[in-house]
């Protein structure tokens, strides 16, 4: 085994966690329901991305 193998998986884990985390506090305060992948966080940044460009592009 490699030695630096375990804290890797250990980074890994408390990011997934944080992540994890993160989307369950965005469900709480939205009261969505707990999709398995999240699909709904994914779109809403998207919209949000297409409305800060079109922002940019008014103020150009």
């Amino acid at each position: 085994h490699h030695p630096h193998h375990i804290p890797q998986h250990e980074r890994y884990s408390e990011y997934a966690l944080r992540i994890t985390a993160y989307n369950y506090n965005i469900t709480v305060m939205t009261d969505w329901p707990l999709p398995p992948y999240s699909p709904g966080l994914m779109a809403a940044d998207q919209e949000y991305d297409q409305h800060d460009n079109r922002h940019k592009q008014v103020q150009t």
